[in-house]
């Protein structure tokens, strides 16, 4: 009965995996196509409200307004990316825990998975302010969130490789068994 238990809790957590993994995709689609700042990596970077100002200066559009006015709507928009690949991360956390059987409900595992979003979150909540004041909104804390969140995010792309591989190592194994079930079936007729 356990077994059977588990292997429903991990059709769930693949479920799960495979619906953030998608949401992820379309967030980024969109915010590559449809609300693009290809200067997004440098304002991110930026090391002071010059440098920042300067950056969003060099946003598509004529005047000031619309620059910031597509910064805000990438914003926008990159609040729903967080959101799908902060669950992709919590989802990919559980799955790798549910594969080495170890607890996977530890407050440390949402901790893990949610912390590249918190800190995308404070960086949002600058570059939406900027967006909306029509202003550079720099800060220290912006600073540092944006460096920590990218050392956090490294992990978290890592680990959603890892889960994808092994994801796809184990619907090839799938796919075999039931080749093997099928040819076997054919060979009794």
């Amino acid at each position: 009965m356990e077994n059977k238990t588990n292997n429903t809790e991990g059709q769930k957590l693949w479920l799960g995996w495979v619906a953030s993994f998608a949401a992820s995709a379309a967030f980024l689609t969109l915010l590559l196509n449809v609300f693009a700042v290809k200067e997004m990596f440098c304002l991110e970077f930026a090391h002071s409200k010059n440098e920042m100002k300067d950056i969003i200066m060099g946003i598509g559009g004529k005047d000031g307004a619309v620059k910031y006015g597509i910064l805000k709507m990438n914003t926008i928009a990159d609040f729903g990316f967080l959101a799908s690949y902060s669950l992709l991360a919590l989802f990919s956390l559980k799955l790798l825990l549910h594969g080495l059987e170890m607890k996977h409900s530890h407050w440390m595992v949402y901790a893990l998975a949610f912390i590249t979003g918190f800190l995308d979150c404070v960086e949002n909540a600058h570059l939406l302010m900027s967006g909306i004041y029509e202003k550079p909104f720099f800060s220290i804390v912006y600073f540092f969130a944006v460096r920590l969140k990218w050392g956090f995010g490294i992990f978290v792309l890592l680990l959603v490789v890892i889960i994808f591989l092994y994801g796809l190592v184990l619907a090839i194994r799938a796919l075999k068994k039931k080749m093997v079930a099928i040819v076997a079936s054919i060979r009794k007729e």
